[in-house]
């Protein structure tokens, strides 16, 4: 497709159609492979299911890198200048329901770059980061029940393994979804 504007409204919907008919591991796979160039508009539909996992919210709240949008970047967006308002709605999101709990389960949905996405923020629980947001208690917290520990490289039969395993994403996008909007990605 030429246009980006053709593209995006084929591809939100396409892919909030094959999120929809899937579950908590597939949403991780889709985050884990997504461009965010694309839009963070899959991960906001994700996080606010009640049956995402709280290893994946957690991910996906230190990915959007919340200490980015301190007050100046609020008064950026209050003057109309240049503001990644999907991202921050997605932080925001993220931020309410685990408040209220909503990320009740820790299943196997647990990333290693967590940890180091944390160190990298500068930011942990309880930091006011501007004036609506402030770091969730426990977000900066190692996941339960698996450890964020550094662990040994793969091996090339685990990398072939998931590479296998995610074959049918590209950047995040299903590969069904691709060819429904007519998108080819280099070497396809």
């Amino acid at each position: 497709m030429d246009d980006y504007h053709q593209y995006r409204a084929c591809v939100r919907p396409k892919t909030l159609e094959w999120l929809s008919a899937r579950g908590p591991s597939d949403w991780h796979r889709l985050v884990m492979d997504l461009n965010w160039d694309h839009g963070s508009h899959s991960l906001l539909w994700i996080v606010s299911q009640d049956e995402c996992d709280a290893g994946t919210a957690q991910y996906i709240f230190w990915l959007a890198e919340p200490g980015y949008y301190a007050d100046d970047k609020l008064a950026d967006r209050d003057r109309g200048e240049h503001f990644q308002r999907e991202d921050y709605e997605l932080i925001q999101e993220i931020a309410r329901r685990w408040v209220a709990g909503r990320y009740p389960t820790w299943n196997h949905h647990v990333f290693l770059q967590v940890r180091s996405r944390i160190e990298q923020s500068g930011v942990q629980a309880g930091d006011r980061i501007n004036s609506e947001l402030t770091i969730p208690s426990g977000i900066d917290r190692p996941a339960k029940g698996e450890s964020l520990e550094a662990q040994a490289p793969p091996s090339l039969d685990e990398i072939l393994e998931a590479v296998e395993r995610n074959s049918d994403l590209t950047e995040g996008v299903p590969n069904e979804v691709s060819e429904a909007c007519q998108i080819y990605w280099p070497g396809n």
